[in-house]
């Protein structure tokens, strides 16, 4: 438990701080839990309302970005199932930034060879250990348990 809170309140007693702060009742057992995630975060008290889980990307939703991303490139030969499966850990934001230096690159490879560059899967794929995944295990963990404890339905 944080060193913020002490050590000795009982699960019941977690749940009055919360419906203290946001008028929110939650079962004493997911209280405890949930105080210790809203210290580990810093989470502003003030305000309560409800939490969000919020995961990876699945294949297909991956996919759609990748083909926007794919799209406004000079692209060759590309094996999208390929960069699918090998983008599992990545946010949107992560499939961004790689997009954005694969396009560097590409930019930089036609001004310096004075020739087309097209992008192909081996370009994306040498410039991805440039770019680190934002999801880990233990996130991707986390948000399922956070789906099952949390869920209404």
């Amino acid at each position: 438990m944080s060193e913020n809170v002490p050590e000795n309140l009982s699960p019941e007693e977690y749940a009055g701080k919360i419906f203290e702060i946001s008028g929110v009742k939650f079962e004493p057992e997911i209280a405890a839990d949930l105080w210790e995630k809203i210290l580990q975060h810093k989470w502003l008290l003030s305000r309560f309302d409800c939490i969000i889980p919020v995961g990876g990307l699945n294949d297909d939703e991956r996919r759609t970005i990748l083909e926007y991303y794919l799209s406004r490139l000079n692209t060759g030969e590309i094996d999208i199932d390929r960069i699918v499966k090998d983008t599992s850990r990545f946010t949107p934001a992560d499939i961004q930034y790689l997009f954005e230096q694969v396009a560097q690159f590409a930019f930089e490879h036609e001004i310096a060879k004075k020739e087309d560059h097209k992008v192909t899967t081996e370009t994306i794929f040498q410039i991805m250990p440039r770019v680190r995944p934002s999801m880990t295990d233990e996130i991707l963990e986390e948000f399922e348990r956070d789906s099952q404890t949390y869920a209404r339905v």
